[in-house]
């Protein structure tokens, strides 16, 4: 049976750390020391930003993220599809159902297949990388979104 392509939804495979979450070292030390609850902000502006956009586009969303859906889910106002486990490969898979598909990582150069090995993405899938210290800012937002309203044209 042939795969259809997904011509409504768009994928975002999203990393968490650098891109929900700043990435400063003393908090990610901390955070290995206590839990991922220390250093997530539930329902922070940036979450709250992201969930709009994925309402508004009709996201389908991805972890692609040493986080699990177990340990963030309860923590988003949008639902969490599926869990890449941070393969590029994985991305690359469940984006040939899709017409179109962006990821979101502050460490977009460090792709690994599942044996640790370099992987490259596809070259359909358009990537997106915030600057880690901060995480998406307003600036970044606004650049999303102008990318998915091309790709939604």
């Amino acid at each position: 049976m042939e795969n259809k392509l997904n011509e409504k939804n768009i994928a975002l495979f999203l990393d968490v750390d650098g891109v929900l979450n700043q990435y400063r070292v003393s908090e990610r030390i901390k955070r290995f020391k206590i839990g991922y609850d220390y250093t997530f902000q539930p329902f922070s502006k940036k979450v709250l930003r992201l969930a709009k956009l994925v309402n508004k586009y009709n996201l389908d969303v991805y972890l692609f993220s040493a986080w699990t859906i177990d340990d963030l889910q309860r923590y988003l106002p949008f639902k969490i599809k599926g869990d890449t486990r941070k393969w590029a490969c994985n991305v690359n898979d469940i984006s040939k159902e899709y017409k179109h598909s962006i990821l979101i990582d502050d460490e977009v150069q460090g792709l690994f297949n599942n044996v640790g090995e370099r992987y490259d993405l596809d070259s359909t899938i358009i990537t997106y990388q915030p600057n880690y210290n901060f995480g998406l800012v307003l600036k970044d937002f606004k650049n999303i979104e102008r990318i998915l309203k091309t790709t939604n044209e």
